[in-house]
């Protein structure tokens, strides 16, 4: 069936969209970036299509580009989010002289027309709340930190020591608000509350790792490699001819899970034996300390899929180094 693809340029203002038909020129109009021009660009790219199918795709853009994604996801239409870093290199290889938002806006449906990107998925309201709750207790934890190395300054005067310190227990208030949130939600959404219960209880997760996995739709990965993609955690090699660069990771998704995961792996590495055999291993043959960690956050990440997947699916959950206790893994306090 031949299809109808719309781009939307997203900036904090505007949605430049394009619209690609078989066989005319591209038609282009701008958009307000609020619910009244998703309708508005919606309905124009619907009139224009005709009976064509039509698939909507953008970059992924911070938070701007998300209203327009949910919007049209929740229409029933499909949608593709992609990483601008790869609509960036479509554009140098397709030779785009020029960049503007009329020809990123067309750019993005070239690209959408030619790659097939896969759909994006709408995760539920809970999991949506989740991972905004998540981000919101890193944010809180980072500027607690920052508050705290600033009392680091001896010649402060006695008026900043006592604002700093009013403003750390304003943040510790603030976490344990988000926290009690995070609980509420969690009793709401049965999968959610299985997947942390299980996960938490793998030694060297921690309830920050069973958290990252709650907020994630489990079945939209289709194996355990799927996952770590999507966190840029997957080996990257760099080889030509006789020649063998250093092997890397993509870096191309998550960087906070990323680094949640990366903290993780320190942990596993010390007090679960298995992962930190294979640290171990990886060390003897020639691995810095930060490789190997990567390698175990990698692994760790795949293990975290398998036993949420298998707590959804009500299968038997093998622990790597046996499970933790109860007692000493439950911060949200999900009930089962």
């Amino acid at each position: 069936m031949l299809k109808a693809y719309v781009s939307s340029d997203v900036s904090k203002t505007f949605l430049d969209g394009c619209l690609l038909l078989p066989n005319t020129k591209p038609k282009y109009r701008r958009f307000a970036n609020n619910p009244k021009g998703y309708e508005a660009l919606r309905a124009w790219a619907m009139e224009l299509a005709g009976e064509l199918e039509v698939r909507f795709s953008m970059e992924a853009t911070g938070c701007y580009h998300l209203g327009l994604a949910i919007y049209l996801a929740g229409q029933g239409d499909f949608v593709s989010v992609e990483n601008p870093r790869r609509v960036k290199h479509f554009a140098i290889a397709a030779n785009f002289k020029n960049k503007n938002d009329k020809v990123d806006s067309f750019c993005i449906a070239k690209y959408a027309q030619m790659m097939a990107p896969r759909q994006w998925v709408l995760k539920d309201p809970a999991r949506r709340e989740l991972d905004a709750m998540r981000t919101r207790l890193r944010q809180l934890s980072q500027d607690i930190g920052r508050e705290e190395n600033r009392l680091e300054n001896e010649f402060l005067p006695e008026l900043v020591k006592v604002q700093i310190l009013d403003h750390v227990l304003f943040l510790q208030s603030q976490i344990c608000k988000a926290q009690e949130r995070v609980r509420e939600v969690m009793e709401q959404s049965e999968e959610a509350r299985k997947v942390y219960n299980a996960v938490t209880l793998l030694k060297g997760a921690g309830p920050e790792t069973a958290l990252l996995l709650a907020s994630l739709d489990i079945h939209h990965f289709e194996s355990a490699k799927a996952i770590s993609v999507f966190f840029g955690i997957n080996p990257r090699q760099h080889q030509s001819g006789k020649k063998a660069g250093t092997t890397t990771i993509s870096k191309a998704g998550d960087a906070a899970g990323r680094a949640l995961l990366t903290s993780a792996a320190n942990s596993a590495s010390r007090y679960n034996e298995v992962f930190k055999d294979l640290y171990d291993r990886l060390k003897q043959r020639g691995l810095k300390h930060r490789q190997a960690i990567v390698a175990v956050a990698r692994k760790l990440l795949m293990v975290a899929w398998g036993i949420a997947k298998a707590a959804l699916e009500q299968k038997p959950i093998h622990y790597p180094g046996g499970p933790m206790k109860s007692k000493h893994a439950k911060k949200y306090c999900a009930t089962t």
